[in-house]
């Protein structure tokens, strides 16, 4: 039988993102502890963005815990606030600006893994 792989959000620090600098992330899950997903709680600064990119074979899923955002998706647009997620499949232009007086606050699922 495998091994359980236990994560506790509040002993890892959070660390600036390489590519976007309004976000910061806790990596739970890399492809070292699951082989089929990274998970990640991620923050975005207010006001702040993930500015338009793609994933070429990844699927992001998003679930939004605190805050605002509108979430931009090929040529659509949605608003995201808690209780909200979304699956973007791979290939689809995405972008994230907080559009809330906090920071937000989700959990992102790249599968395959990312990290």
């Amino acid at each position: 039988m495998p091994d359980v792989h236990f994560f506790d959000a509040s002993a890892i620090e959070w660390t600036g993102h390489e590519r976007f600098p309004d976000v910061k992330f806790k990596a739970l899950e890399t492809r070292a502890t699951h082989p089929h997903a990274s998970v990640m709680l991620v923050r975005l600064a207010v006001a702040g963005d993930i500015t338009p990119h793609t994933h070429p074979i990844e699927t992001e899923t998003v679930y939004v815990l605190a805050g605002q955002a509108q979430l931009n998706y090929g040529d659509q647009q949605a608003v995201i606030e808690p209780g909200l997620g979304a699956s973007i499949p791979p290939g689809i232009q995405h972008s994230v600006h907080n559009t809330g007086t906090i920071p937000l606050e989700m959990v992102a699922i790249h599968t395959p893994p990312v990290r």
